[in-house]
């Protein structure tokens, strides 16, 4: 029920341009609160604007001239006495006699960011103090015939973050502002009849009987919740609804169940499809959905409405020859993962997920220090074979278990697992980012009074708490304390058990040849900056491109950024003279770092069964890691994720005295491979030349083709040569190259970037 009056929602709100009237008045069940205020006790006073979707107090006082553009060079100092003041919302509506002659008049609030005290006709409502939570309340009690009014008074978060339910980074990361004024993503009331009300339907998958490779009879799970317990026996009923999208599976099923009257209005009962087609990631099958409708006593009225997907998802954590696995098993099949990390914000996610299908990305995870995912993104994961792992939202700190916050946090956590159990995408919940590591590497222990109840306290809040809330209500999905979720970086442990978080590269100023000698078993974060894009530049920053110049300078947030990108670019490119150049440099050794790292892990296969940089999106206008630009468009790491992470690659290691090719295959099929290989000079002249017509790679294999020693490379010389790989599967064409040196010493920079461009581009 609750997505058909969004969907609802969003058509009269797209219809609300045309029939606004100034009195405000609404015939319809739905109502938007229009031409609502802003107003602070220091006098400010905005209006003109709606009380609906992305209400943003920064953008508002933006349109009624208070601020300059938020992010534009140093344009962000004005946020810090924003965030210091108190904030009211307010509009005015009136309610009619048919509207009030409904049973309920629930005032629906999604992510209201902020400590918020709720009034209405100055009657106190509620206080609301958690983001993560979706609020329906029942304000029909405050409502009068006419004209009402609204009022979200907001007062300051708490200074300390970890006490305040919101996302961690807009309390300032080094890659983000510190931002804290009020933000509200939706609100509306909506009036109801007292008739059933389903609040969340998850469908889940027990068992599969595999059949075929992409079907099997499945055993499915669904949990139903009723908003209110339902006073007498009905008859459910689940029918696959007409297919209206080509993504949905045409299987006709009909399920029935009596349900008894309860006091808690929840059901839960099992169900059975013959011959499911199963969901799979990107590129390893197809993401068969089915949609369902859901009624009660035959009747034509939809309750709800929803999507599943039949499939297993496992995490694999086993004890090895090498240490403890940790790889992610789909429908039976071990799954390399290949992403990224994921910032979630309030902003439109689709051409994120299109963009991370198109770079043949398999898996986001979503990073704990923002949000839950979305409904929209986890249905274009869904749709587009994203498998998704989701940190609950905690991040890099040590979080208080006092009771009041603990009831809070068990509100968000199951309300947000219910939302999100159904989904096919969902892979693995994570209880929280680097807490564990902050524990045993950050110096923590100094900083508590008592630490073994420190400990006890973070195994109450992570293990107990939200890893028995995930196993009631998503058992089907696997759930892990922490990540990393043994070791942190710079202990051996961290590249033999479980996943990591690898940084040396970074925090410790190493070369990217570390990234060859520490791999990992999953190597779920690591990364490297680079700029973004001259086009975002041009409107956020000033020239010159230097760390001298604060309209510049603002934008990189992390306080070793600029020397730690500056030895990078001085190791391999050397010098830099203008402002294009630094662009340049910057975004290439990011390039660098990504495609040094990715290739060492494949060919580290199965050893290393996965690879998430950090980091996908960047929600601010900042010198960073992601490979998506803050306007939305990729840099130039994205391109270089995308040709690594196909389904078949070659890679590259050079040692002292020789350079090796390999192939990486994640094909879960045996295949037929020709290539050839060839090392070149400048001049294009060829120096070795190697062509096998036909190689058989076997399923999910990484094989080594070739093992060259530069001894037998004619007059070889590291200044002037480099190598190319190319080849064919089937109609799909591959290429890699290699360099010996570093650009600063390659004799030619036109063949060099020329080479880059090639792989790169290669529509170019």
């Amino acid at each position: 029920m609750k997505r058909i009056i969004l969907l609802i929602v969003i058509i009269l709100y797209s219809l609300s341009a045309f029939t606004q009237n100034e009195d405000l008045t609404s015939e319809d069940n739905i109502i938007f609160f229009y031409k609502a205020k802003l107003t602070n006790n220091k006098g400010i006073k905005c209006s003109g604007f709606d009380l609906d979707f992305h209400i943003n107090t920064y953008k508002i006082l933006h349109h009624n001239g208070y601020i300059d553009s938020m992010y534009v060079r140093q344009n962000e100092k004005q946020l810090c006495k924003i965030d210091s003041m108190n904030w009211t919302y307010s509009a005015e509506f009136k309610v009619s006699k048919k509207q009030l002659s409904n049973d309920y008049a629930n005032l629906n609030i999604r992510n209201i960011d902020g400590n918020c005290d709720l009034y209405i006709n100055k009657q106190f409502v509620r206080h609301y103090n958690n983001s993560f939570l979706t609020y329906c309340d029942n304000i029909k009690p405050f409502l009068k015939k006419g004209k009402n009014k609204i009022e979200f008074r907001f007062s300051q978060k708490d200074s300390i973050r970890m006490r305040q339910r919101s996302p961690q980074y807009l309390y300032g990361w080094d890659w983000f502002p510190k931002t804290l004024a009020p933000r509200i993503n939706a609100v509306y009331l909506s009036f109801e009849k007292d008739v059933p009300v389903i609040d969340y339907a998850d469908i889940q998958t027990e068992n599969i009987k595999y059949t075929t490779s992409t079907s099997g009879d499945a055993l499915m799970q669904i949990n139903i919740h009723f908003r209110k317990p339902l006073t007498e026996m009905h008859e459910i009923i689940l029918t696959n609804c007409p297919q209206d999208f080509s993504f949905h599976v045409n299987h006709n099923y009909n399920v029935r169940q009596t349900l008894q009257p309860n006091i808690t209005g929840d059901y839960t009962f099992e169900f059975n499809i013959k011959d499911a087609k199963l969901w799979f990631p990107n590129n390893e099958g197809d993401q068969n959905l089915y949609k369902v409708n859901i009624c009660l006593d035959n009747t034509a009225n939809v309750l709800y409405q929803t999507q599943f997907g039949v499939r297993k998802i496992h995490l694999v954590r086993e004890k090895d020859k090498w240490g403890e696995s940790f790889y992610f098993q789909v429908n039976g099949r071990p799954v390399f993962a290949k992403g990224a990390n994921y910032i979630m914000t309030y902003k439109d996610c689709e051409q994120d997920i299109i963009y991370a299908k198109n770079a043949n990305m398999n898996m986001l995870r979503i990073w704990g220090g923002s949000d839950y995912g979305s409904d929209e993104f986890f249905d274009l994961c869904d749709k587009n074979g994203i498998m998704v792992w989701q940190d609950f939202p905690f991040a890099c700190e040590l979080y208080p278990v006092d009771e009041k916050f603990i009831d809070n946090v068990k509100q968000e956590a199951i309300q947000n697992l219910k939302r999100i159990a159904t989904h096919p995408s969902l892979a693995l919940l994570c209880g929280n980012n680097e807490n564990w590591e902050g524990w045993e590497n950050w110096g923590w222990k100094q900083l508590v009074k008592d630490t073994i109840q420190a400990v006890k306290d973070y195994d109450y809040l992570f293990k107990k708490v939200l890893g028995g809330l995930s196993q009631q209500y998503i058992p089907t999905i696997d759930y892990i304390h922490s990540s990393p979720v043994n070791y942190g970086w710079g202990h051996k442990e961290s590249l033999t058990d479980g996943d990591c978080h690898y940084y040396g590269v970074w925090w410790a100023d190493s070369s990217f040849d570390a990234y060859v000698t520490h791999v990992p078993r999953f190597m779920s974060e690591y990364g490297f900056q680079g700029s973004m894009n001259p086009e975002s530049l041009e409107i956020f920053a000033s020239h010159p491109y230097d760390s001298n110049n604060a309209d510049f300078s603002i934008h990189q947030k992390h306080p070793r950024g600029f020397e730690l990108v500056s030895n990078r670019i001085a190791e391999i490119f050397g010098d830099y003279s203008s402002d294009e150049q630094y662009i340049l440099y910057s975004q290439s050794v990011q390039q660098e770092a990504i495609k040094t790292a990715v290739e060492a892990q494949r060919i580290r296969k199965p050893y290393c069964m996965g690879t998430l940089f950090w980091q996908y999106n960047e929600p601010y206008p900042t010198m960073g890691w992601g490979c998506l630009d803050y306007s939305g468009e990729p840099k130039p790491a994205y391109y270089t994720a995308q040709m690594l992470y196909q389904p078949m690659i070659f890679a590259t290691n050079k040692t002292e005295d020789s350079v090796k090719i390999y192939v990486c295959s994640d094909i879960n099929e045996d295949t037929f491979l020709t290539y050839k290989i060839k090392i070149m000079n400048q001049n294009d002249s060829t120096k070795y030349s190697y062509i096998e017509q036909k190689t058989l790679v076997h399923a999910n294999e990484t094989k080594l083709l070739n093992t060259i020693a530069y001894k037998d490379i004619q007059s070889f010389d590291k200044t002037t040569d480099y190598l190319l790989v190319e080849g064919f599967y089937g109609d799909e064409f591959i290429s890699n190259y290699a360099f010996f040196t570093y650009p600063k010493n390659y004799v030619s920079k036109e063949k060099y970037w020329s080479i880059i461009s090639n792989f790169y581009f290669p529509e170019n």
